[in-house]
C-alpha cells in the first residue's frame, strides 16, 4: 500500500488527492535487489474506490522497481544440517539401547532427513528484500482512470 503525500493534477484538475492509498501486489526478481509493485486499485480519503493500473519506479532514476537491500539467509540452512545431524545420532542410539524401538526410530529418522534434504536443496537460494519504510517512489501510470466525481 502506497500513500499519496500531494495533490495529482492533471491539466489544473485535481485527478488523485493528497492521502489517497494505492493498492496493489508485490513481487521479486531473485536476481535483483528490488521489489516489483503493481497497483490495481486507488482509494480517495473520502473511501471512493476505482482501478488503477500502475507500476512502482524509483524516485532517485525512474528505474523499475523500488531498491531494497538483498538479504541472504544462510542460517536457516545451517540449522537444517544441524537437525539433521541429531536426527541421525537420536536414531543410532536408539537402535543400540531397543532394537524394535530403533527401527521405528530410524524409520522417522529416515522420513525426516528426505524431508529435510529437500528444504536445503530449496533453501540454497534463500534470500528476502526489504525495502525501508516510507521509501518515496513514482508510479507509472499505465492506462487512464475515471474516478467518480465526489458529492461536495
Amino acid at each position: 500500500m502506497a500513500l499519496v503525500e500531494g495533490d495529482i493534477k492533471f491539466r489544473g484538475t485535481i485527478v488523485l488527492p493528497k492521502n489517497s492509498r494505492l493498492v496493489g501486489t508485490a513481487g521479486t526478481v531473485h536476481t535483483l535487489d528490488r521489489v516489483n509493485i503493481n497497483w490495481m486499485l486507488a482509494v480517495t480519503p473520502e473511501g471512493c474506490e476505482f482501478p488503477f493500473a500502475g507500476l512502482a519506479m524509483s524516485s532517485e532514476d525512474g528505474s523499475a522497481g523500488v531498491k531494497g537491500k538483498l538479504e541472504k539467509h544462510e542460517d536457516s540452512i545451517a540449522a537444517t544440517i544441524a537437525l539433521k545431524s541429531v536426527l541421525s545420532a537420536g536414531a543410532a542410539a536408539a537402535s543400540v539401547v531397543a532394537p524394535v524401538e530403533g527401527a521405528l526410530t530410524s524409520g522417522f529418522s529416515g522420513e525426516a532427513n528426505q524431508m529435510l534434504d529437500q528444504n536445503v536443496s530449496k533453501m540454497k537460494s534463500l534470500e528476502s528484500i526489504h525495502v525501508r519504510e516510507r521509501t518515496p517512489i513514482r508510479v507509472f501510470v499505465l492506462r487512464r482512470f475515471i474516478r467518480a466525481a465526489s458529492s461536495q
